[in-house]
């Protein structure tokens, strides 16, 4: 590629897994992609979160468009392992073939019109997505994997549910006010656009004097989006999780939250969500993203395979199951 963009991958997963010291089992990992200013990233993450992530995709100057997946996927040989894909809804819709922006259909399991508002709350049966075909209920390629190896993140569908909780509070409210005082460091526009991250969530849902300006029908809100939260989003499901899931959204209804696509998912789309989706906790990949930090401001994207090298480097250096001789994993990755 060119100067400007640069790709360090493995397209020997089983070899990779063999120099650290552990075996590849596809069914047991999932391939989390994500973007930052400065790079693309594609790393391995164990399902049940018990053991280190592996990179296995690097990425510098890169968009998050159709061009960058597929070749990202060729790279790492994805049809011969077909681990599940977790990553935010516009790989998601790339990855699936959906247009992206606020387009017609936006959702990649059924033709939902997220334009119609009305029909929003409504027990309105959406005609599921059998045949994917260009040009049609806003398909715009054939899609890169099957959409059942799509995993829904569980903190962006958070985030999301308090973006538009946030968002439907009146901005002259005592409770909306509040915002600017619990979250001083926040500037005025990420408040009113409702962007928060996981552990200012976390803060605001402990802050009774919140919830204490809320009118009935926003403290059922709040309750409801909290309940969500934590018994079905979290590391347990409750058994009544369906139950918790609908007062969310019949509170939804009665206080006029406009429904997102990933509000969608919950009414429409309940059963896809895994058994179990702490296992597929997106704490793990932000870990990631904290341990090769360090490293990507050591590197700044000017050898990035030999820094995928040493923070594999570094994973045999901090399992303690087994003795680890230091080995270099040098050639185990390719630059493109």
């Amino acid at each position: 590629m060119d100067g400007t963009k640069r790709i360090a991958y493995c397209n020997d997963i089983d070899g990779l897994f063999f120099a650290l010291g552990y075996p590849h089992i596809p069914s047991e990992w999932r391939l989390f992609i994500d973007s930052s200013t400065q790079s693309l990233k594609g790393v391995l993450l164990h399902i049940g979160n018990e053991q280190p992530s592996v990179p296995i995709v690097y990425g510098t100057g890169l968009k998050e468009d159709f061009d960058t997946m597929k070749l990202i996927l060729e790279l790492v040989n994805y049809e011969l392992h077909a681990w599940s894909i977790c990553c935010g809804l516009k790989v998601v819709a790339i990855l699936t073939g959906v247009k992206q922006g606020f387009s017609k259909h936006q959702c990649f399991m059924c033709n939902w019109e997220g334009r119609k508002r009305e029909l929003h709350y409504t027990d309105h049966k959406w005609k599921s997505r059998v045949i994917y075909q260009i040009g049609v209920d806003s398909i715009d390629h054939l899609p890169l994997v099957p959409a059942s190896k799509i995993i829904l993140l569980p903190l962006h569908i958070e985030l999301g549910l308090v973006k538009n909780f946030i968002r439907a509070l009146p901005k002259d409210s005592d409770a909306f006010k509040s915002l600017k005082s619990i979250f001083p460091k926040l500037t005025a526009a990420k408040i009113d656009a409702g962007v928060f991250n996981g552990p200012q969530i976390r803060k605001l849902t402990e802050n009774s004097a919140f919830s204490g300006m809320l009118t009935p029908v926003e403290r059922r809100a709040w309750d409801a989006t909290k309940k969500v939260i934590e018994d079905f989003l979290g590391n347990k499901r409750a058994d009544n999780y369906q139950n918790v899931v609908s007062e969310m959204i019949a509170a939804y209804k009665e206080m006029k939250v406009n429904m997102s696509l990933k509000i969608h998912f919950l009414h429409n789309h309940l059963d896809y969500f895994p058994k179990n989706l702490g296992d597929f906790s997106d704490e793990h990949g932000e870990r990631f993203h904290q341990d090769i930090a360090t490293i990507e401001q050591r590197y700044k994207g000017k050898s990035s395979c030999n820094m995928l090298s040493e923070y594999c480097w570094s994973i045999c250096r901090d399992t303690t199951q087994e003795q680890h001789k230091r080995r270099c994993l040098r050639s185990t990755f390719s630059n493109v």
